[in-house]
């Protein structure tokens, strides 16, 4: 393929010049952010009516498989955990959040393997595919960077939406980053997550032939 620029030069006749179109290779970048979690974690909710009699963990207890976690007022029944871990969390009293979702009365994480979870817009989805490399920054640490790689993006979007408008609902897909080891940050903590994407070829005219 070539392509045609034209060159006017003073009290000259128009010169044409023809030139063939250069192949290039572009990468986009996608930048999110996400939160540090645990790869492995339990969930432990109370059943709907029954009130809690005592919590027998708290958290940094670290638990095996079968240990009590805590136990009903009537009938007295104890709920034990299904497996080995460290406590994170303990809400004695657990709440009901927005959208009626209660709280966990435990959660149990296995501590030794980490992930990053974020979020892609609709469009930025699109260009999300498992295996493109990640580089993580935080506030805490910035002068630190980590690597890691997309894991997976959601096939299905989280609904979210901002107070004060219904116009403001926004469609965000859940994307899960695997890291290349643990990172020294707390779980929950924030990360600013730079996604590149896979390289494209495209065909480009040279920068020689756009004149002003």
């Amino acid at each position: 393929m070539v392509a045609a620029g034209i060159v006017k030069n003073n009290n000259q006749a128009e010169e044409v010049k023809v030139a063939s179109l250069e192949t290039k290779t572009i990468q986009e970048t996608v930048i999110t952010s996400g939160t540090l979690e645990p790869v492995d974690q339990e969930k432990i909710y109370a059943d709907q009516g029954q009130k809690i009699r005592e919590v027998r963990v708290k958290p940094g207890d670290k638990v095996k498989e079968g240990a009590a976690l805590f136990r009903y007022e009537l009938p007295v029944r104890t709920v034990r955990s299904v497996k080995d871990g460290t406590v994170i969390q303990v809400n004695e009293n657990p709440a009901s959040g927005l959208g009626g979702e209660s709280e966990p009365v435990v959660v149990i994480a296995d501590l030794d393997e980490q992930q990053v979870t974020a979020e892609a817009s609709e469009f930025d989805a699109l260009k999300l595919k498992k295996g493109q490399r990640v580089t993580l920054q935080s506030d805490i640490l910035p002068e630190k960077k980590w690597k890691g790689r997309v894991k997976e993006v959601a096939y299905l979007p989280e609904k979210s939406q901002k107070q004060g408008s219904a116009e403001s609902e926004q469609i965000r897909y859940p994307v899960t980053i695997e890291l290349e080891h643990n990172l020294p940050l707390k779980l929950g903590s924030r990360l600013m997550a730079e996604i590149q994407t896979d390289p494209k070829r495209v065909k480009s005219l040279p920068q020689s032939t756009v004149v002003e």
